[in-house]
């Protein structure tokens, strides 16, 4: 997948209420990608990010998608290194910068890392500086 990123409006007000800005960043990356299915949203104000992942075509490759608060922008990441990851169904960001757990069907919980500059996630790396 080729990095993407989309500059969401409407954002602003939004900020206080997670399950609203959810729903708009669904709706936005739906409009971008109608390919793509939202299966978890997570959203951390005080790191100023949301995490999304999402399913297309290809049940064993999940695109990420991360909502930077400050920027408005909804960037997708390199997830390659994530393919024949088991079906995610939860996921949460983390207070520590660069780390995100992502919960399967089974209720294995595993944490996983994101570089925002990168746009890249990756199983065994250390978390990036932030």
């Amino acid at each position: 997948m080729n990095n993407e990123s989309i500059q969401v409006t409407g954002h602003a007000a939004l900020l206080g209420d997670e399950a609203a800005l959810a729903d708009l960043l669904t709706s936005v990356l739906y409009e971008s990608a109608p390919e793509e299915a939202c299966v978890a949203v997570t959203c951390n104000p005080r790191l100023g990010l949301a995490a999304m992942v999402c399913y297309g075509d290809d049940p064993d490759f999940p695109s990420f998608w991360f909502f930077d608060y400050r920027t408005g922008q909804l960037m997708s990441f390199d997830s390659n290194d994530l393919i024949d990851t088991p079906t995610i169904h939860d996921l949460h960001l983390e207070d520590r910068p660069g780390v995100l757990s992502i919960e399967p069907f089974s209720g294995e919980r595993f944490e996983v890392f994101y570089d925002l500059d990168r746009q890249v996630m990756r199983w065994n790396a250390p978390a990036a500086a932030q």
